[in-house]
């Protein structure tokens, strides 16, 4: 496992441990509105509360809302599906082929 996925982990980890696991589900079942990661899995919404944030998105994301990332920011990982598309007789299909991460930045 990489140390990123491990990085994750020992997030989910210590809000077990310290016991905030109640106020962090809280925060991500009921988002704010009108920002990207309100339309993110639960999971992933877990994720950003759990780096310390309740609004993260990705860098073009910040440049549409007029913003831009502050020098020295550091990324949090979101878990995000592979899927391998295929033209199979004039139609696409697609197939889960695995899972990895992508950064998004916090603000």
């Amino acid at each position: 496992m990489n140390e990123r996925m491990m990085s994750v982990l020992q997030g989910i980890l210590n809000q077990f441990e310290s016991g905030d696991v109640p106020m962090t589900i809280i925060k991500a079942m009921y988002p704010f509105a009108h920002i990207p990661s309100e339309k993110w899995s639960l999971t992933n919404r877990l994720l950003m509360v759990i780096s310390g944030t309740i609004d993260a998105r990705g860098y073009r994301q910040w440049k549409e809302a007029s913003r831009y990332v502050k020098k020295g920011t550091k990324a949090i990982y979101i878990v995000v599906p592979y899927i391998k598309h295929k033209d199979i007789d004039d139609e696409e299909t697609g197939r889960l082929t695995g899972f990895g991460l992508q950064p998004s930045i916090q603000g």
